[in-house]
């Protein structure tokens, strides 16, 4: 039953050739296992890098359970976020953009006015159109701080015949060749 002369072989095979054999092929999964979903993660991270937005990792994790799931849910809520402030962002200016150009408009034809005849009213509207624009500015930018911060904001009444009265005033400003008639209640 002895090998023989193969005894020494046979003995190299077990204790060195076939544990070696066995440790490669257990490397080879495992390092599949770990390396498989960072691959998917660094894709993932390079697409999003390139502006695609909507680019996202855990489902291509499948069923797994352990911290490179945890990574990849936290890089899915992190993608999310900064997808939501991209976004929020973008309306932002455009919304920034509309609101300057009406009171910038109405300076204009202040300006115009004013260049005409030197009535009060139009360094009076000038003076009140500035300070719209300043305000805008200044709300827009404690807008997007909290918008950044996510702090909680609290409700505000608004008197919307206060509003309309304003919006009547800027339409007569800007078509004052027109008779304008507003019947509102008083709030």
């Amino acid at each position: 039953m002895r090998p023989g002369l193969y005894w020494g072989y046979t003995q190299v095979i077990l204790q060195i050739i076939l544990p070696m054999i066995l440790l490669s092929l257990l490397s080879l999964v495992l390092y599949r296992h770990i390396m498989n979903p960072l691959r998917e993660l660094e894709r993932a991270t390079r697409a999003f890098s390139r502006g695609k937005l909507d680019v996202r990792v855990r489902q291509q994790l499948g069923n797994r359970s352990d911290e490179l799931t945890e990574l990849a849910t936290t890089f899915d809520q992190m993608a999310v976020r900064i997808g939501e402030l991209i976004v929020n962002q973008r309306q932002l200016i455009a919304d920034l953009s509309h609101e300057l150009r009406t009171p910038l408009t109405r300076l204009d034809i202040a300006l115009d006015n004013l260049q005409e005849d030197r009535s009060d009213a139009n360094i009076e509207r000038i003076q009140r159109e500035s300070r719209h624009i300043r305000r805008l500015v200044e709300d827009t930018l404690t807008l997007a701080w909290l918008d950044n911060e996510r702090l909680a904001l609290h409700e505000e009444t608004l008197d919307l015949v206060d509003l309309l009265d304003v919006l009547c005033e800027d339409a007569q400003f800007e078509f004052p060749d027109r008779q304008l008639q507003c019947q509102l209640p008083e709030t």
